[in-house]
This record gives structure tokens, C-alpha cells and sequence, in this order.
């Protein structure tokens, strides 16, 4: 089997870079600003997902990336708006955030493409 060329990573930017196209990478992913904040969104959701797995505690950022996910994965699916605002209410519990966090993240609010086109949601009561 072939070895794999190495994927380069910039720690200043964050960003990934193609090895040399010697190496056999022809083309690097173009992402718009929305799909870049969409992974970063999902990455987060993912590593709270993580958190939780392991029995620990969630804090702030991790609240609001798992609430957005669940906002964005709702909506994906079809649901209409009220679920989706179900969906992102029902993400966390009380029990799985730490103490304070509940009263800190009072509101989150998450562009997500529905159907009918793109909506804004005010997820209010979280883990309520």
C-alpha cells in the first residue's frame, strides 16, 4: 500500500494546506465563511457530545455549540420551526451543564436554513 502524504496544518491560522501537489494533492476544498463556521459549529457540538460521553460536566461554549447543533441538525431534517426550537431546548439538561451555567447562557440564537428558506431562532430557556 502507498504511503499517505502529510496533511499540513497552520497553527497561526488554524487552516489546513495541501502538501505540494509532487505529493499527489491536486485541488484544496474552497469553503464560504458559512460552511467554515458550520464546521467549526459541529466540531465544538461534537466535542460536548465528548464531554458528556465521559461524564463530565458542560460548560458555557459547550452548551451553546451542542444547543446550535441540535438547531441546525433539526432543521436539516425537515422539522418545522417549532420543533426546531423544541429540538434546540430539549439539547441539555440541567444535570449535564455545570452550576451557573444555566443562568449565563439565557438565550442563544442560530441561523439555520429551513425549507422554506433560512430562519432565525432565539432559543430561550435552554436546558429548561
Amino acid at each position: 500500500m502507498a504511503e499517505q502524504p502529510p496533511v499540513i496544518v497552520s497553527l497561526r491560522s488554524g487552516r489546513f494546506s495541501p502538501p505540494p501537489r509532487e505529493l499527489g494533492y491536486r485541488a484544496r476544498m474552497a469553503l464560504n465563511p458559512t460552511e467554515e463556521d458550520r464546521i467549526r459549529l459541529f466540531s465544538a457540538a461534537e466535542l460536548a457530545r465528548r464531554t458528556l460521553r465521559d461524564g463530565c460536566l458542560l460548560n458555557a461554549p459547550e452548551v451553546v455549540a451542542l444547543v446550535a447543533d441540535e438547531v441546525h441538525r433539526a432543521a436539516r431534517a425537515g422539522k418545522t420551526y417549532g420543533e426546531v426550537l423544541a429540538a434546540g431546548r430539549s439539547a441539555v439538561t440541567p444535570d449535564q451543564m455545570m452550576e451557573g451555567i444555566a443562568d449565563l447562557v439565557t438565550e442563544i440564537r442560530v441561523e439555520a436554513l429551513l425549507d422554506e428558506g433560512t430562519r432565525f431562532f432565539v432559543v430561550r430557556g435552554i436546558g429548561g
